[in-house]
């Protein structure tokens, strides 16, 4: 059917809700059972068991409101992410963000927080505005919910299909394709089911650690999930999306990109560099150097393979897992002011030997000793310390590395150390706190705490060290 995607919201769910639905737009389809169950204030008004009645209680008071008419167009973020319709709304122009959408609003605007119009088009220039009218399609957005979704096509950075479907066993994942994996996922979430990875970019897990706030407001609903929280919250550039990326550490290699964000040309750093910058090999983080990590033989002849896209792609889904370094990180601290310490100079020449040797702390049986590292900072001295306690002591050491907000290095040590228990901890976090931490995961029968850049010795006890026993 072809569609005049210049009407009033008021009119197309007219025209919609008559159609096929096989030839319905699903974003301009009202749900009214969605809708109830979202906005419970409209079945005191309207019946809920009559749906002409609950879309008339959307038309006439649901819009003013700022009400979604279904789980695919989100009201308040289209309003928040486009301020002109905001404004236009507010001065009578448009009944609703959904209205001004629905009059040619979904030629260039998203209409969702997880679905990206502009990177849709610019990922698949086939999509014409001739194909789709000629396969009886509205726009970018109806292509995705009908088939781009279920064809694994990207409609935003931080939902893959492929990645959110390795979550489900093979019948069920089936069964979400018929459903359709994007709109599966919307329903998943709208009742607080368990959060899932859907992109290599983003780690919910880490990041519902990284921020126990934000882990509090969803268990209070006022998120739906961390990826909801990180895509929606209105300081995007105070929230990092995975521990290889610091909006502080790209943000200031740049100063230019804060205007940039500040004029709304990008939502954060993150967004800015999964545009343009991975693919310029610009640093993430301070722990990974993406231009001498592409360098790197192996990594070089992947990316001319097209096993990945770019550096950083492979970094996640291939370099982190394979212990392949992160760029040439070392060469940093071997380039860095000679400092006074005597054992800090010490570590900062070992660093080589050991870094790139690795080391290994995977305990075959219950160990009979834990040993527990609270470091803010200092990725030296700390693989001294552990280069140290490997040297020294044979057999199963069960290794806790208690990291207190560090930007560097140290955010990746379980990748220069095989077995590595990494636990991340807010930066103001009290070392007393911190330490008493560490020990509580700690399974061995004692537990000796190590300071960063403490030397152990054959027959000498550790320098900077203190231990007890459970019990």
């Amino acid at each position: 059917m072809d569609w005049p995607l210049d009407l009033p919201a008021r009119e197309l769910l007219r025209l919609v809700g008559q159609a096929h639905p096989r030839e319905s737009i699903p974003w301009a389809l009202f749900d009214p059972a969605w809708y109830v169950r979202t906005y419970p204030q409209a079945a005191e008004t309207a019946d809920p068991d009559d749906p002409a009645a609950v879309l008339a209680y959307y038309l006439d008071v649901g819009q003013r409101l700022g009400h979604s008419p279904n789980i695919v167009f989100d009201e308040g973020w289209h309003r928040a992410r486009y301020p002109g319709i905001s404004a236009a709304i507010q001065g009578g122009i448009y009944a609703s963000a959904f209205d001004a959408y629905c009059r040619r609003g979904n030629i260039d605007r998203s209409p969702h927080w997880l679905f990206d119009e502009t990177g849709y088009r610019e990922l698949y220039p086939g999509l014409t505005d001739e194909v789709l009218a000629e396969a009886g399609l509205a726009n970018r957005y109806d292509h995705y919910l009908r088939h781009g979704s279920a064809e694994e096509r990207i409609g935003h950075p931080l939902f893959d299909t492929a990645v959110y479907l390795a979550n489900f066993d093979t019948t069920d994942a089936q069964a979400i394709r018929g459903i359709g994996p994007f709109r599966h996922y919307l329903e998943r979430i709208d009742t607080g089911a368990e959060d899932l990875p859907t992109s290599l970019y983003f780690d919910p897990a880490w990041y519902v650690r990284r921020y126990p706030a934000v882990a509090a407001e969803i268990v209070a609903g006022r998120w739906k999930c961390a990826l909801h929280h990180y895509l929606c919250n209105d300081m995007p550039v105070d929230f990092d999306p995975l521990p290889d990326f610091s909006e502080t550490h790209y943000l200031g290699r740049d100063p230019g990109l804060r205007r940039a964000i500040d004029a709304r040309h990008f939502r954060s750093g993150y967004a800015h560099f999964l545009r343009f910058g991975a693919r310029e090999l610009r640093t993430p983080s301070e722990a990974i150097d993406l231009r001498a990590y592409a360098a790197q033989p192996r990594v070089r002849a992947d990316l001319q393979a097209g096993v990945a896209p770019d550096a950083f792609t492979h970094w996640l889904r291939i370099g982190k897992r394979h212990g392949l370094l992160p760029g040439d990180a070392l060469a940093r601290h071997g380039n860095a002011v000679v400092p006074d310490n005597v054992l800090q100079r010490s570590a900062l020449a070992m660093l080589p030997r050991l870094a790139r040797s690795g080391f290994d702390f995977t305990c075959s049986a219950a160990p009979a000793l834990s040993v527990v590292i609270v470091v803010r900072k200092g990725f030296p001295d700390l693989m001294a310390t552990i280069g140290s306690l490997r040297d020294t002591a044979g057999g199963d050491i069960e290794l806790i590395v208690v990291d207190l907000g560090a930007e560097d290095e140290v955010r990746a040590v379980d990748d220069y150390v095989a077995g590595v228990r990494l636990l991340r901890l807010e930066s103001d976090t009290d070392w007393a706190v911190a330490a008493n931490a560490g020990t509580q995961f700690a399974s061995g029968q004692a537990v000796l705490l190590l300071a960063p850049g403490a030397r152990l010795c054959h027959g000498v006890g550790p320098t900077g060290a203190g231990s007890h026993r459970h019990g």
